[in-house]
């Protein structure tokens, strides 16, 4: 219970409120678990997923910022027996979603269960009148304002439920539920740490506030960037209580020791790169790659052109409509209401949430477009998502509470969450329930069947890429292929460590220098230099392939140098069409898998459309229509095709491409754009021809 800012007295809690107090958390978490367990990945899920559930096993190094504490803590759950690395790693998740569902629920009960005291009109109302308060009946006053809340626990803990269960079964947390990633672990060290230090400044108690702050800190070991999130609310807090704490020597001490603690746990990052493990991101064995490693400089090497001025308002929009159907636009609104009740029921925590909403709002609309099919981006938005419900839901009760009685004021809050909650669910449902999805592993499976031992294979993508990794490292289904990631050969870090994993393979000149090389280039040379002693597979896509270069063979493309005797196959497409139906035969209508299955038939329509052979444009329609059926939400395959049809001449056909991605996103600016020009073009050729 946060204290209010005006003194009252205590009034010891009935047992039905005892036992809500600690028995109420523990369900909420595992009704909270049961429901994560039931739509949990069963083992590979796609992207960084797949990579987190190879490098948690055997103790490698993730993409920057490399997360050592929650690869630390993952690996301790690959030591549950019987478990495969891949489900222990979305186990975890579970977990710690579990227990921030639970935390949540504590934080918002905490801020709603506070006795009804309005110290500016120094009244109290009791729900029949208002009582005024003087120093003869101020004791009296204040116990039944206690007596009212402890009486009836369900008069706050109705809407708190309520607001748990809504929390639970966003996709913001859902998602961070059901598959291998480092937000749900985040998320739990966010609300412990607000939890500890708001019970340490409202009850005084120094040892727990400095916990909450030493937890918060141990989260940029996690994952920095959410964490800087929340630096000025931890600020604040620190800033309010240092009278408390004193200004001493000793005080300071302790805080730059946390500090250490938490940052000496990226040291593990050096130990552990010098001893070369298979997944080795960046190599951070040294200064240099150990300081671009942790803070992510050499993925900004664009850092200017990723700060020119983007669109905010519109990125603004694109996710108030998200939040909308999560947790609905009613409870986005109140939250400007609720700043004024979380005003009442604590001056000193009030600047917190204002604080902290605008830091996480700024970080996300910083980092990208927003969009739902980027699992990364919607993680971002869980501890955002907790900070509106809380706000909006404790805030607004504590004022509906001081107009009407708080049963009736409890009821109503608790049936407009109900009414989002009955909303959201389904569809919710159908996008987290992972627990069918089997396609990474389907895809490995034929990938290690279609390409023999020792073959060099050259990945486009991650989709593709990181699976693969958990096949060779962790399964070893796919230990005897060499593994390259195309796009990362610009990274010098990269490139040296493929010199330490493959020996076998022929690198060009000065590949493991500090010379900057093209991407392109040096694919084209790697596949040119090691085409004599190996088979060579790639994906359509990577860059400096074109398709004189490659043949169908199987699900992916042999590399030929050139050599165009291949023969003529009109059926082989039927190998991507096959292996799609597979991969979607687990759901249907999981969005990850649909995204990367219906953009790999795409690009391999691409190469049949360009190669003229192995059945031309009329085997290239036929996959794109089975990409455009499958994936029916991509803007992106309709304006690629619409791009070129529209340098075909065929202006027409490419318009109604452009009309179909409009009517999937109205606003979406590329298609406006291309939209227009193709109109302009049509009504040029229209004038052109009334002239002939």
């Amino acid at each position: 219970m946060v204290k209010h800012d005006i003194d009252y007295n205590y009034v010891r809690p009935g047992r039905i409120r005892r036992f809500s107090d600690w028995a109420l958390p523990i369900v909420v978490a595992i009704t909270a678990c049961i429901l994560y367990i039931r739509t949990v990945a069963p083992s590979l899920y796609w992207g960084d997923s797949a990579a987190f559930a190879a490098s948690n096993y055997i103790l490698g190094i993730p993409h920057s910022p490399s997360f050592p504490l929650y690869t630390l803590v993952a690996r301790l759950f690959n030591l549950i027996p019987n478990v495969t690395p891949a489900f222990a790693s979305n186990l975890m998740s579970v977990f710690f979603a579990s227990l921030s569902v639970m935390l949540f629920f504590m934080l918002i009960k905490q801020m709603t269960d506070v006795p009804l005291f309005l110290s500016s009109r120094r009244r109290k109302t009791s729900g029949e009148r208002p009582v005024e308060i003087n120093r003869s009946n101020f004791e009296s006053v204040v116990r039944a304002v206690d007596t009212e809340t402890i009486s009836k626990p369900a008069v706050v803990i109705l809407p708190c439920v309520a607001a748990a269960v809504l929390f639970a079964v966003s996709l913001p947390v859902w998602m961070g539920a059901v598959r291998a990633e480092v937000y749900s672990f985040h998320l739990f060290l966010t609300l412990t740490a607000a939890l500890l230090a708001f019970h340490g400044t409202t009850e005084n108690k120094k040892q727990i506030l400095l916990l909450g702050l030493f937890v918060y800190l141990l989260s940029f070991a996690n994952h920095p960037l959410l964490a800087l999130a929340f630096a000025l609310p931890f600020l604040y807090l620190l800033a309010i209580n240092l009278p408390n704490l004193g200004w001493r020597l000793s005080t300071f001490g302790i805080l730059a020791l946390f500090l250490a603690i938490s940052f000496s746990i990226y040291f593990y990052l050096p130990i552990r790169a010098a001893q070369d493990p298979a997944i080795n991101w960046g190599r951070p064995d040294n200064f240099d790659s150990f300081f671009s490693a942790i803070t992510r400089s050499s993925d900004m090497s664009n850092f200017s052109q990723m700060t020119a001025a983007p669109d905010y308002l519109f990125r603004l929009r694109k996710l108030g409509n998200f939040m909308a159907g999560q947790i609905g636009w009613p409870l986005i609104g109140l939250t400007l209401v609720g700043f004024w009740g979380i005003f009442k029921v604590s001056r000193r925590l009030f600047l917190f949430f204002p604080l902290a909403i605008l830091s996480n709002l700024g970080i996300i609309l910083w980092a990208a477009d927003f969009n739902p099919r980027n699992l990364d981006l919607l993680n971002y938005l869980a501890p955002l998502t907790a900070l509106l419900l809380v706000t909006s839901v404790a805030g607004v009760m504590y004022l509906l509470r001081s107009i009407i009685v708080a049963t009736q004021a409890s009821v109503a809050v608790t049936i407009v969450i109900g009414i989002f909650i009955y909303l959201g669910f389904q569809d919710n449902y159908a996008r987290a329930d992972l627990s069918r999805v089997n396609a990474p592993e389907v895809m490995c499976r034929n990938v290690v069947r279609d390409i023999p031992a020792g073959s060099l294979l050259v990945a486009a993508e991650d989709d593709l890429l990181l699976p693969l990794w958990y096949s060779a490292f962790v399964d070893s289904t796919a230990s005897e292929l060499k593994i390259v990631s195309a796009g990362a050969l610009v990274n010098q870090k990269y490139r040296k460590q493929l010199t330490v994993q493959y020996p076998e393979l022929v690198f060009p000149e000065n590949f493991n220098g500090d010379t900057e090389f093209p991407a392109e280039s040096l694919t084209v040379e790697m596949c040119r230099l090691n085409a004599p002693h190996r088979p060579i597979f790639v994906q359509f896509g990577a860059p400096g392939i074109n398709h004189t270069d490659i043949s169908p063979a199987g699900v992916l493309f042999r590399y030929n140098a050139g050599d165009m005797s291949a023969a003529e196959d009109k059926e082989s497409y039927i190998n991507h069409i096959q292996l799609a139906a597979d991969m979607l035969a687990g759901n249907p209508n999981e969005t990850s898998t649909i995204d990367f299955t219906g953009r790999w038939l795409f690009n391999a329509a691409v190469f049949y459309e360009r190669s003229g052979k192995f059945g031309g444009s009329e085997v290239a329609w036929k996959l794109f229509n089975n990409a455009l059926n499958i994936d029916r939400e991509s803007i992106d395959m309709r304006i690629r095709l619409a791009v070129g049809l529209a340098k075909a001449g065929r202006l027409k056909e490419a318009l109604k491409f452009i009309s179909d991605a409009l009517e999937i996103d109205p606003n979406d600016k590329n298609s406006l754009e291309l939209g227009r020009s193709i109109v302009k073009a049509i009504e040029k050729q229209g004038a052109v021809a009334a002239n002939d």
